[in-house]
């Protein structure tokens, strides 16, 4: 068994462990730790979301409690029961004890309380008595109202009236101006019936406690019947099923589709308050699930500790494996690893012995390749003769041309002889802006063979930046293309400026001329081609639009695709060639 084991591949052996001692019993635990949590956190969300319900119920009926207090207060004062009975005769003592006794009743029951009522009034059915003083009105202006009737008719004494659905519901999600009113009938005992009195408070008010700032749940209510009388903003309609269930359970909790919905009775009003808690979103401490943790974090701690034993184990003889390639090397490449394994660790002490015999191989190899190139390079030598050959021959067509008065040919003759020292002389990438602007001038120089003083060049660059290494032949195509493109038989001048500038730790050189320009349209399509590097055939088949292509790649490829040709042109006027690259000094 135990040499089947060494055996097997290592990639198997980790496998196998970490399967066997973390994996299975790690997930295990988890399911445990998951179930027991969900049953905590549920436990917990309901126990808090009931506390808060419990808080807001006592605060509605605290304030119900005061609306009623204040109701019986006005019903059952002696005083206002004896003024209703009589008759009223508008003389000046009994409009003062109106207004002086009377209306003072009505004032007083509703000073002391501590939150707003928005009106109270009492209607009356002695009509002997004037309307008026903001409180008293006759009952008969209620004869058409239907919570009129339905209260009239009923054996009860007094009620809060919802206000109608349309009014809590329907004014563009307002329910701020909704009133739930309070009626008491003025009716002492063995008497008529005098009136009654009706108390206003609105909706916000009533229901303060669920509009606090500081309340971050979502509430909404509904009558025992079922209709939803008003949300909090946070809050959208539940559907139909959920609200079934509600009024099928005024007290307790369900769950649908991931909400928690805890509800609560408000006896007085009929009224069904609702708190919605997203499950999902909801955290709470688990300090009853500490011990239970702590064992498991015990458990999987062991695991891992065996895990890592047998780790241990195979990579001790990976480092010994790697002991003996080190003596290997030491002992120039001599040293052959014995192989006593047929896993990873055995193939690889194979491999590596094969690699010391393919170095050895190539060391030899190297040694004839190393004398063929020394013999290689003494050749080149010898060829670099005839270059010289064909500069000492130059030099002899311009002496000859300079005694025989051909004085400008014998110049542009000799900056071609410049110009193809600098294209086949040291075999490099690199070379100075300097020695880059000695290139141009040497090219201009032969133009001025075929166009004269048409052509002029203007080099505007500080001292300081002519040791700046750039790569070699990447500005004369440029100067090129702009005479090939502006030179025609119409006797304009073109006046070419070269400018070069340090900017954001780049060397910026610039080549203006004062030529045809380019079209809008081509411009942007000339610089979306130098900035892809997705080239489309010039209809021209000019060789100059070939140049600038090979000058762009060759900035990305020793810059960076960051770095390459734009191009600005003012058409019919100018156009100006920008290449920007690292400043680099010589």
């Amino acid at each position: 068994m135990c040499l089947k084991f060494k055996d097997i591949s290592i990639k198997k052996k980790l496998t196998y462990t970490f399967f066997i001692f973390i994996l299975i019993p790690t997930l295990l635990l988890c399911i445990y730790s998951y179930s027991q949590i969900q049953r905590y956190m549920r436990s917990e969300i309901v126990n808090n979301g009931n506390a808060t319900l419990d808080q807001i119920k006592y605060n509605i009926m605290n304030k119900v409690e005061i609306v009623e207090n204040v109701s019986s207060n006005v019903c059952y004062n002696s005083g206002l029961i004896s003024f209703l009975r009589r008759t009223f005769t508008p003389t000046p003592t009994s409009i003062d004890e109106y207004i002086n006794i009377i209306v003072p009743i009505v004032e007083h029951a509703v000073l002391y309380h501590k939150f707003s009522i928005a009106d109270i009034s009492v209607y009356i059915t002695n009509e002997s008595i004037p309307e008026g003083f903001g409180y008293f009105r006759y009952e008969s202006s209620l004869k058409d109202m239907d919570w009129y009737k339905n209260f009239m008719e009923s054996d009860m004494n007094s009620a809060w009236i919802i206000p109608d659905k349309a009014d809590l519901y329907g004014k563009q999600g307002s329910d701020a101006s909704s009133m739930f009113m309070f009626v008491r009938k003025i009716c002492p005992p063995n008497d008529i019936h005098l009136g009654l009195v009706a108390i206003n408070i609105p909706q916000s008010e009533l229901f303060s406690s669920l509009y606090l700032p500081e309340n971050t749940y979502s509430f909404f209510a509904l009558t025992t019947e079922g209709i939803v009388l008003f949300t909090t903003e946070n809050q959208k309609l539940p559907p139909a099923e959920v609200l079934e269930k509600i009024t099928a359970m005024p007290s307790g909790y369900c769950i649908y589709d991931n909400i928690l919905y805890l509800t609560t009775t408000v006896d007085s009003l009929n009224i069904i308050i609702c708190k919605t808690v997203p499950l999902s979103s909801r955290s709470y401490p688990m300090n009853s699930l500490t011990v239970t943790f702590i064992i498991l974090i015990l458990i999987v701690f062991l695991m891992i500790i065996l895990f890592f034993v047998i780790l241990n184990n195979v990579f001790t003889e990976i480092n010994n494996q790697l002991n003996l390639m080190s003596l290997a090397v030491q002992n120039d490449f001599k040293y052959r690893i014995p192989v006593k394994r047929n896993d990873e660790i055995g193939q690889i002490s194979q491999h590596f012995n094969t690699l010391l015999d393919k170095i050895n191989t190539l060391l030899r190899n190297l040694v004839i390749k190393e004398t063929a190139h020394k013999d290689a390079q003494f050749k080149a030598l010898q060829y670099q003769i005839n270059p010289h050959f064909i500069y000492n021959t130059i030099d002899v067509f311009v002496n000859k041309l300079a005694l025989s008065g051909n004085y400008q040919i014998a110049d542009s003759i000799a900056s071609f002889g410049r110009m193809l020292r600098y294209n086949i002389g040291k075999n490099e990438n690199f070379t100075t802006l300097q020695m880059e602007l000695d290139y141009i001038k040497s090219y201009i120089g032969i133009q001025k063979l075929r166009y004269e003083d048409r052509l002029r060049l203007n080099i505007n660059i500080p001292n300081e930046l002519l040791s700046c290494r750039i790569i070699k032949f990447i500005l004369q195509p440029v100067v090129e293309n702009s005479i090939l493109h502006n030179m025609d038989n119409n006797g304009k001048f073109l006046i070419i400026n070269i400018n070069a500038e340090v900017m954001n730790g780049n060397l910026v050189i610039s080549i203006s001329d004062n030529g045809k320009g380019i079209e809008p349209g081509k411009l942007k399509e000339l610089n979306a081609q130098f900035e892809t590097s997705e080239y489309k055939q010039p209809s021209d088949n000019k060789s100059t639009n070939i140049g600038m292509q090979n000058i762009n790649e060759r900035i990305k490829l020793f810059y960076g695709n960051e770095h390459h040709i734009r191009m600005e042109s003012e058409y019919g006027k100018s156009t100006t060639t920008i290449i920007t690259i690292p400043d680099v000094l010589g």
